[in-house]
């Protein structure tokens, strides 16, 4: 015959709490076990499972104690107190509200470098890479080049296609190749692009797989992936059950120019022995090229997603991780041997527009967007815009600038002007008069201007059948 509680929690109400297609952390997941075996070997396993090959993942029922849910707080004085010994419970499931799944990490590492061919004569340094700031590279000692005749040849100024390296990263040795540097002084050199996890010269940074993952990206896409159900217990008993239910929505492609846009969605799983459960999932755009694109495409297709939800949410958003995958690279086991059919992940770090800002700390709502992925035409309007962004790279620039965080009054209000002015001299055009008539009155005047003023008469004539900033916008 069923105890008090089980009929109890039969009659229970169900309260079902669904959650946005945000990055979510379910954390805080206390147990007080009188044996390890009372564990469920769901929470007992350690390990973090990701990328799942789809469909629903139901997280095993929990069984607690009748307490309030407190979201976003952690464990209370009660929680801790010193309690008899009792069967494996939950003391507090606290879902955190939603975070990201990827920070933009800042790195400060040491380790040797030196010009590509120049292995031999490598420098101690410091790798020091910011979010805001971008990356520095200070050497104890001045680069050499290391000529055919064997001569060592100090180099220094001006800048620099390429500086390899190999830096101390967690305990691991990690290959990273420094691109597009400027020197600062002899020992410290400014990089506009970092690579992690390999080495790769000026004719050989191409790469087939382009993964990118923003900021405001989960609530501009707002899909619902987890569902949590939280059975509370009638007659104030001490049973309480919970289920968190995964649902990964389906990944959705478009074909562009270079290859397929993709927006996918990925998860993870990590677990602690006794104490926690977090289930995360999030949204990411991917970039498939037909022919290895080099590190200048990957980067304007990278912007012009960027503009895209910058332009669509309304405000400053910023680009989290961009990570670059070709088959040459593959995953390898401690031993050093490849793992066949996986590609290594190649880290492109670099100061993205408001990556180091502290106004993009605050992830938007959903509601907050002033056009939903959805809205917009979803992945097939995204493909377009790849496409026949970088016709429109300046204007899209200014209404990009707009809406960073800090600007002047005075320079949101020009950039406005500017980019409504290009888009409508891109997209309509418009004359004062027609083009045959305007030609032969410039001509007219011209004659009857000295030689030596022709050309400057030309430059000022250049654009003097346009309309003006106001014609435009009316």
């Amino acid at each position: 015959m069923p105890d008090a509680a089980t009929a109890a929690t039969q009659r229970c109400r169900r309260r079902v709490v669904p959650c946005r297609g945000h990055v979510t952390e379910l954390r805080h997941v206390h147990l007080r076990p009188d044996h390890p075996s009372d564990v469920p070997a769901s929470i007992a396993a350690k390990g973090v499972i990701g990328d799942s090959a789809g469909g629903t993942h139901r997280i095993p029922l929990l069984s607690a104690r009748r307490e309030p849910v407190r979201w976003g707080a952690g464990p209370t004085a009660e929680d801790t107190a010193t309690v008899p010994p009792r069967p494996a419970r939950i003391v507090s499931v606290a879902p955190s509200r939603p975070i990201r799944e990827v920070h933009v990490e800042v790195l400060d590492a040491t380790g040797t470098f030196w010009f590509p061919g120049s292995e031999k004569v490598a420098v101690y340094g410091s790798l020091v890479f910011d979010p805001a700031d971008g990356t520095t590279l200070t050497l104890g000692d001045g680069l050499s080049e290391l000529l055919p005749n064997g001569e060592l040849h100090e180099a220094w100024g001006g800048g620099r296609d390429r500086i390899f390296g190999q830096v101390d990263r967690d305990g691991h040795d990690v290959k990273v190749t420094l691109v597009d540097c400027i020197w600062l002084s002899p020992t410290k050199c400014y990089a506009n692009r970092l690579l992690l996890g390999g080495h790769f010269a000026a004719d050989d940074a191409a790469f087939h797989q382009v993964i990118i993952r923003m900021r405001d990206l989960p609530a501009w896409v707002a899909q619902e992936a987890l569902t949590v159900e939280v059975d509370t217990a009638l007659d104030e008993t001490e049973r309480r059950e919970l289920r968190v239910h995964l649902d990964r929505p389906p990944a959705v492609r478009a074909p562009f120019a270079r290859g397929d846009l993709s927006l996918d969605f990925r998860w993870s799983r990590d677990d602690v022995d006794y104490e926690q459960l977090t289930i995360r999932q999030w949204p990411q755009f991917e970039l498939a090229y037909t022919v290895p694109a080099s590190l200048t495409i990957i980067m304007g297709d990278v912007s012009s997603l960027h503009s895209l939800l910058t332009l669509c949410t309304d405000g400053p958003s910023a680009i989290d991780s961009v990570d670059l995958y070709r088959p040459d690279y593959p995953e390898r086991v401690l031993s050093g041997d490849a793992i066949p059919g996986t590609m290594q992940k190649i880290e492109l770090r670099s100061a993205f527009v408001g990556s180091g800002s502290r106004a993009q700390q605050k992830r938007r709502e959903p509601h907050r967007m002033l056009v939903s992925f959805a809205d917009v035409g979803g992945i097939e309007t995204a493909a377009t815009w790849v496409n026949e962004a970088p016709r429109l790279r300046a204007i899209v620039g200014s209404l990009v600038t707009m809406r960073a965080d800090s600007i002047f009054g005075e320079t949101r209000f020009l950039n406005v002007c500017s980019a409504a002015e290009g888009f409508h001299r891109s997209t309509i055009g418009g004359s004062h008069m027609d083009k045959a008539e305007f030609k032969s009155v410039k001509n007219m005047l011209k004659k009857y201007r000295p030689r030596k003023y022709r050309e400057w008469f030309d430059g000022r004539m250049a654009h003097a059948n346009d309309p003006s900033l106001n014609q435009r916008l009316k």
